[in-house]
């Protein structure tokens, strides 16, 4: 059968016309005036369309720039133009825009006829709107059933039609049996569909097409093309890629990176281990190239760090970042290459192993130590800026944070030139200028922790008036019977242990994650731990100028716990969090992870997700906790992740559209045989509306 919409690319089909006295003689087409300029949306990806049969009316608003609310004036808003429109299918197209820059789409889907129960939204911002040109209207204007019949006018034409699927679920090139399309030149463009109230897996090419195609050599588009519509030819290697995706998923996977909100909302998504590779028996994993991307929340697109934010040196994985204000955000320390596997006897440990040196040749400078000794501060404002600077030791899980209007850095494994290493039982006190720049000391005994710690958490308890933190805990990450926690205070400029009033599993956690709301009546934050585990082995040499880390699974804890502090009397009371509405069998061990996240989110919520499972094994699991009131939190739902991952990094999006939106980034995954890889690029929760 034709097509009802001929001129919308791979045709947005309306349910029926039943509301044709809304659009009139148009409601076979989307136009939006007589300014000529065309888009098409294609809303998912090649590889994994969206499933829209929920989906019963839609709305979309083009704006002229990037809009701060749903309401700011648009350029077309199909409501006001055919009311609530009726539909189903995946990809639409617009006609007669106004041609211009930095165009935004909002797409918004609803389960109800009336547009009143939103389902899906999609934004999509930094969009170039082009007039429609003379061959996309020739093109249009001939039917087709595949698209090498539309070729033989373009080698870009495609039939705009719905598509057979092959043995592995993919788009082939032949229309559905019996129907009919037109022809198209115009591009797609991908916009990222969200359902609402779950995680929604940004899109991203079979990893088993990535490695087809990147084996075909080429000087041209034609041989790639053969392979995947959207394949191209890289000319700088001689080989063909899959373009098209990007923006909408970052570059790379990566793992044990981080990502740090700036002052402008974006997110700026640092490091971590983003290339794989077998040495032995076992995968070696390296952090490299693209080392910085951004997230950016207004156009919900990844995009290229500004050219002068460029790493020299080492690139790292396991470091701390932390936001200096303004777009500056500083990598303290982290390692460049290290082999992660799980010992699947025993006792399932994490295996940690880290080469001490790096190879020459991988070397930047003078700079050839797989743990970096060095700060690496970026200034992503306007064309980027870059600082690199001396830290006083190699350092690999340190923790670093504000205080008192300087930097911190605190604890971590240190490395010495001769491979060596130890758990760090000091601090240091960086200065910070305008700039890349930062020089950080250690006051000798002064400058003593309590305890060693590596793998500890921290958090500002009381902001100073100056807008700083005022009062700064380190927490865990030491041998239990130790300190469990000191305090930094501006008031008096001391600096105290605090111990545990009452035993407690929280005591001696490693790789727990430390979450704070709101304050309570004394001012201090309130603080919930999540995670982490009590067993960690001590560094110990692993041959060939290596140390291995064994991590062991947190079998029976510690469990999530609020953490309540007494700064007058040193002390640290805990409580349990309700836990009775988790369900399945022996449901608590939900809450057994370790590297795992979790965030406030708006509305004071806490969700925690994914991390290493009491077994070792990468979980998908998420979990919403709520103060009711009485002062601590209670289970108050589950979901699952698109994919299960430790590892990864979890951010609350903080402005623009989508703002309470919860991104997630990368992560490992464990396979049965213990073998370590990586998650699929990244998803994003959306609350509901």
């Amino acid at each position: 059968m034709k097509k009802l919409l001929t001129l919308l690319a791979l045709s947005f089909l309306l349910a029926s016309c039943e509301s044709e006295s809304n659009c009139g003689a148009s409601c076979g087409n989307l136009v939006a005036g007589d300014e000529g300029g065309t888009i098409r949306l294609n809303l998912g990806s090649i590889e994994a369309p969206f499933d829209a049969t929920d989906i019963k009316s839609f709305r979309i608003r083009v704006y002229a720039n990037t809009p701060v609310t749903a309401d700011d004036p648009t350029l077309f808003d199909s409501y006001s133009a055919y009311g609530c429109f009726p539909s189903r299918g995946k990809d639409v197209t617009i006609e007669n825009l106004k041609t211009g820059d930095n165009r935004f789409v909002f797409y918004q889907g609803y389960s109800d006829k009336e547009c009143q129960n939103p389902e899906m939204v999609a934004i999509r911002g930094d969009i170039t709107i082009d007039k429609r040109s003379d061959l996309d209207r020739t093109a249009a204007a001939m039917d087709c059933t595949e698209d090498s019949q539309c070729r033989t006018l373009h080698p870009y034409a495609v039939c705009n039609c719905e598509k057979e699927l092959d043995v592995d679920g993919k788009k082939t090139e032949l229309c559905i049996a019996g129907d009919t399309g037109s022809c198209s030149v115009t591009p797609p463009l991908y916009v990222m569909p969200l359902q609402v109230g779950r995680f929604n897996a940004f899109p991203s090419v079979d990893e088993a097409l990535l490695t087809k195609i990147a084996a075909i050599s080429c000087d041209t588009d034609a041989p790639c093309q053969d392979i995947h519509g959207n394949g191209v030819c890289d000319l700088d290697r001689g080989r063909c890629t899959i373009k098209g995706l990007n923006p909408l998923a970052p570059a790379v996977r990566r793992a044990f990176h981080t990502a740090t909100p700036t002052e402008s909302g974006n997110i700026l998504i640092g490091g971590g281990f983003n290339r794989r590779s077998i040495v032995g028996n076992k995968p070696m994993f390296r952090a490299d190239a693209p080392f910085l991307e951004v997230f950016n929340p207004y156009t919900f697109q990844f995009e290229a760090a500004p050219a002068g934010a460029l790493a020299d040196g080492n690139r790292v994985a396991m470091h701390s970042a932390v936001a200096l204000g303004g777009e500056r955000v500083a990598f303290l320390g982290g390692v460049t290459e290290a082999s992660l596997d799980v010992n699947v006897g025993g006792q399932k440990e994490l295996r940690v192993q880290i080469p001490t040196n790096l190879e020459q040749d991988y070397c930047n400078g003078e700079d050839c130590s797989n743990v970096s000794a060095w700060s690496l501060v970026f200034d992503l404002a306007s064309t980027g800026a870059f600082g690199r600077n001396p830290l006083s030791a190699g350092f690999l899980f340190p923790r670093a944070g504000l205080y008192s209007g300087n930097l911190l850095l605190s604890g971590g494994l240190i490395f010495a030139e001769d491979g060596s290493s130890q758990v760090y039982d000091r601090f240091q006190l960086c200065s910070l200028s305008d700039g890349t720049s930062m020089a950080c000391a250690e006051g000798g005994d002064e400058s003593s922790l309590y305890a060693p710690r590596f793998g500890h958490s921290h958090v500002c308890l009381l902001d100073a008036s100056d807008g700083s933190c005022g009062e700064y805990m380190l927490f865990g990450g030491t041998d239990a019977g130790n300190s469990g926690g000191e305090v930094f205070s501006v008031n008096g400029g001391t600096h105290k242990a605090m111990e545990f009033v009452q035993d407690s599993d929280m005591d001696g956690a490693f790789f727990s994650t430390l979450v704070k709301v709101a304050a309570g009546d004394d001012g201090l934050s309130q603080m919930f731990a999540f995670g982490g585990t009590n067993a960690v082995g001590d560094p110990v040499p692993a041959g060939n100028s290596a140390v291995r880390v064994d991590i062991f699974p947190p079998t029976q804890g510690p469990a999530p716990q609020q953490i309540k502090v007494n700064l007058g009397e040193g002390k640290l009371t805990v409580a349990d969090l309700d836990l009775s509405e988790l369900t399945g069998t022996n449901p608590e061990r939900k809450t057994f992870r370790v590297f795992n996240t979790a965030v406030p989110m708006d509305g004071g919520d806490i969700l925690v997700a994914g991390g290493l499972d009491r077994d070792n094994r990468a979980s998908s699991q998420a979990i919403f906790f709520r103060d009711p009131s009485v002062g601590t939190m209670q289970v108050i739902g589950e979901l699952s992740m698109t994919s299960p991952r430790f590892g990864h990094t979890m951010t609350v999006i903080q402005h623009g559209l989508l703002k309470g939106a919860v991104l997630v980034v990368g992560g490992f995954t464990v396979g049965a045989d213990g073998v370590v890889d990586y998650a699929p690029h990244a998803e994003v929760y959306l609350p509901a509306l």
